[in-house]
């Protein structure tokens, strides 16, 4: 289980996950939703993450412009990833299943490059770096 997520681009842009892809590997993706943070709205998010604020309003401006929420946003950049092979997903509640499902059955088919939401500092990538 790998953290992959449409801000955590690491794995993917390092060619990691291609190279583990060509061993044969089965991968499996996990943080997809970066606990939560990017199903959160830009004006709630934490303070730990105020210097992002305006890049998480980038990722809400472009799911605006292609109709989509953000639980479609976070899953559409997960299933274009062509090296993973499941994406695992934590829920709290048979309604957050639910948004889930329904996410997954409405996202759009064609590709859309999100590689300009990558972030690079770890204190905003790894969780245990969180002041929250």
């Amino acid at each position: 289980k790998l953290p992959v997520s449409i801000f955590d681009q690491r794995l993917i842009r390092d060619g990691h996950l291609a190279k583990l892809k060509n061993l044969g590997v089965e991968i499996h993706a996990r943080s997809v939703f970066l606990q939560g943070l990017l199903l959160m709205n830009p004006a709630s998010i934490p303070d730990h993450f105020a210097p992002l604020r305006d890049h998480f309003r980038r990722f809400e401006a472009f799911l605006q412009t292609r109709d989509l929420s953000r639980i479609q946003g976070a899953l559409l950049f997960a299933a274009q990833q062509p090296e993973l092979d499941t994406v695992l997903v934590g829920v709290c509640s048979a309604e957050q299943l639910g948004n889930i499902l329904n996410a997954l059955r409405t996202l759009p088919q064609d590709k859309v490059d999100m590689a300009r939401f990558a972030w690079s500092d770890e204190r905003y990538l790894n969780p245990s770096n969180w002041q929250v």
